[in-house]
C-alpha cells in the first residue's frame, strides 16, 4: 500500500520529504547532516532515527558514509575509509542506539536487509553472505548479482547470468536456467511455490516444487522490465518502463501464477526532450576554421 512506481518503472516507497531514508515498511525514518564530501566518502553527523515521527536516538558521530535501515529499525552503517583496498566495514546499531556488531568484507558490491529486518546481506565476488544479527552467525551461498528472500525468510533466491538457485534454510532445493545474460530482478511468491525472474524484455515464472518453467512473458517495443515484487495469492507485480518519443512512464503489470496479465496500470510519467539527429557532412580538413 505504501509502494508506488517511479516514471522509470522501479518501485519506491512513498516517503516524507523531510527524511533522508526510510525502512521498506515505512515505520522507521532517518535524518542526518552531510558535513563534507571526499573521494568515495561522505562525512555524516547528527543522525537521528525515528519510529514514525517519534525520535528514538541521535548519533552525533556516524561511523559510515552510507547506511541502510531495516524494517526492525536496525541501522547498517557502511564505513568506506579503506575503499582504496576494496574493503568495507559494516557497523550495526539496534533501534535503541546500541552497538550490535561489525563485520569487514572485501570486494563487496551488493547489500540489503531481509524482509523482517534481522538479517543483512553482503554480496562479494566470491559469495553471498547473510549476517544473522540475532545469532551473530554468517551463512554463505554462491555469489550472485540479484537476490530475494521469501516473506517468511525460509527461502532465498539468487540469480547470476542464466542461473537461478532457490535455497531453503540456506540449502539449495531447486535451480533453473533462464537463458538470461543480465537478470534484473528475482522474487519468490508469497506462498513459496513459484519464483519469478526478469531481464530487460522477459518475465519467466518457474515452479519451485516441480522445477519446471511455467511461462515466459515478453514485452512490446519500447518497454522494459525494471523491477519485481511478489503480490497476493501467488501473483507477481512487475515494474515496466516505457520510453519513446519524449515520454517516460512507469507501468505496473500484475500477473497470476500462470503468467496471465490480470492488471496493467500507468503509475507515473515524465516528458524528456527529443533532439533531431545531426547530419554528418563530409568536409576536408582545410574547410574547418
Amino acid at each position: 500500500e505504501n509502494v508506488v512506481l517511479s516514471h522509470n518503472g522501479t518501485f519506491k516507497r512513498i516517503s516524507d520529504g523531510e527524511f533522508r531514508s526510510s525502512s521498506e515498511n515505512g515505520q522507521f525514518n532517518v535524518k542526518y547532516d552531510i558535513t563534507s564530501l571526499t573521494d568515495e566518502m561522505r562525512e555524516l553527523k547528527n543522525l537521528k532515527l525515528y519510529n514514525g515521527n517519534t525520535l528514538l536516538y541521535t548519533l552525533t558521530e556516524v561511523a559510515g558514509s552510507d547506511m541502510y535501515v531495516s524494517n526492525a529499525g536496525i541501522l547498517a552503517l557502511l564505513d568506506m575509509r579503506y575503499h582504496f583496498k576494496q574493503e568495507i566495514t559494516i557497523h550495526f546499531i539496534d533501534k535503541n542506539g546500541e552497538f550490535m556488531m561489525s563485520q569487514t568484507f572485501r570486494y563487496a558490491s551488493l547489500f540489503g536487509f531481509s524482509p523482517l529486518g534481522e538479517k543483512f546481506v553482503v554480496g562479494t565476488d566470491k559469495s553471498l553472505n547473510i549476517l544473522d544479527l540475532e545469532s551473530r552467525k554468517i551463512y554463505s551461498v554462491n555469489d550472485c548479482s540479484k537476490f530475494s528472500f521469501s516473506a517468511d525468510e525460509h527461502f532465498l533466491a539468487t540469480a547470476k547470468e542464466a542461473n537461478v538457485t532457490v535455497y531453503k534454510n540456506y540449502n539449495p532445493v531447486a535451480s533453473f536456467n533462464t537463458g538470461y545474460v543480465y537478470p534484473r530482478g528475482v522474487a519468490i511468491s508469497n506462498d513459496n511455490k513459484e519464483i519469478y525472474v526478469i531481464d530487460k524484455t522477459r518475465l519467466s515464472g518457474f515452479s519451485i516444487d516441480q522445477e519446471e518453467l511455467l511461462f515466459i512473458k515478453n514485452l512490446p517495443t519500447h518497454c522494459s522490465y525494471r523491477d519485481l515484487r511478489p503480490g497476493s495469492q501467488g501473483q507477481v507485480m512487475a515494474g515496466v518502463h516505457f520510453r519513446h518519443d519524449g515520454l517516460s512512464k512507469g507501468i505496473l503489470n500484475i500477473y497470476n501464477q500462470l503468467g496471465v496479465l490480470i492488471s496493467t496500470t500507468e503509475m507515473a510519467s515524465k516528458n524528456y526532450p527529443v533532439f533531431t539527429e545531426s547530419k554528418n557532412e563530409n568536409k576536408s580538413a582545410s574547410k574547418y576554421e
